[in-house]
């Protein structure tokens, strides 16, 4: 069985932050051109005739909910790493606190 040490853990975080970083990121580009697109698409293609607006409206509906549906899976293992690494960093968190009242007990010990 393979164990990783201290750094290549902290290295792998890292990594998987920064990819939730970059995700972030084209979320709010694709929030940001998304619907700029679809609504200077629609008006053009309402002012020539292509479509009708039933059928944009339609279209519109399936894309809202493709973004919805993908947008709300992201979150959830989003959070589930989140919280993953916040558990791995609380566990951490006590084990120091616990070497520290080892040496503190053993410093106390010693001095006397």
């Amino acid at each position: 069985m393979f164990v990783f040490t201290k750094k290549q853990i902290i290295n792998i975080i890292m990594n998987n932050n920064t990819k939730i970083e970059k995700q972030v990121a084209r979320w709010d580009l694709y929030a940001k051109i998304a619907p700029t697109f679809f609504l200077i698409a629609s008006a053009i293609s309402l002012t020539y005739g292509i479509t009708s607006f039933d059928t944009l409206f339609n279209i519109g509906m399936v894309l809202f909910a493709f973004t919805a549906v993908t947008w709300w899976f992201w979150t959830i293992i989003t959070i589930k790493y989140i919280i993953k690494t916040m558990t791995s960093a609380t566990n951490d968190l006590l084990e120091v606190k616990q070497d520290l009242k080892e040496i503190r007990e053993e410093f106390v010990d010693d001095s006397n």
